[in-house]
């Protein structure tokens, strides 16, 4: 999983807009909700939004398109974009609800667009140096027929970044 890839990915989920308050809930379900280790505690800001370690981040990203690998130096801007996507209303053409625990959160949204139905779920879980991504998307068109795909993505906090790279710039790994 690129970190921006992800991110694009999850502005489809927040495009629509993120209802409801940041309050802790109970735990999204196992079946769509990231496996993290017991210790591991995702922070998150007053908004309820993740933050993650400035620095260089290696993500794995498994979709139905295969596997890919990059390496991505991260700033401050990744945990400010996050906040954005994540802690926006509701419109009348989408609606969203927010779980979440000491280890992550689960968004789930529904918004229709052009007569077509996108269902997103997000769910995250781990910590300020690793985590672990789940997007699952769909789309329903006015025939009823669905399309789906799932992205998981699996990120670590490697260090500081390079010299030669500055926030924002991404190198793929082989």
């Amino acid at each position: 999983m690129r970190f921006k890839l992800l991110l694009v990915a999850a502005a489809s989920l927040a495009a629509c807009g993120q209802g409801g308050d940041a309050q802790t809930t109970a735990a999204a379900p196992e079946a769509t909700t990231p496996r993290a280790s017991a210790a591991a505690a995702l922070p998150l800001d007053a908004n309820g939004a993740p933050r993650f370690r400035p620095g260089l981040w290696e993500t794995t990203k498994t979709s139905s398109e295969g596997v890919e690998k990059t390496r991505q130096c991260l700033g401050q801007e990744a945990n400010a974009e996050i906040a954005a996507l994540l802690t926006r209303e509701d419109t009348p053409e989408c609606k969203s609800t927010r779980t979440s625990d000491r280890g992550g959160l689960k968004v789930v949204a529904t918004c229709v667009q052009s007569g077509v139905k996108i269902h997103t779920e997000l769910a995250l879980r781990g910590s300020e140096t690793e985590y672990e991504m789940r997007l699952k998307m769909g789309a329903e068109g006015a025939d009823g027929e669905v399309d789906s795909d799932e992205i998981v993505g699996r990120s670590r906090w490697i260090g500081a970044c390079p010299a030669d790279m500055s926030p924002g710039d991404e190198i793929e790994v082989e």
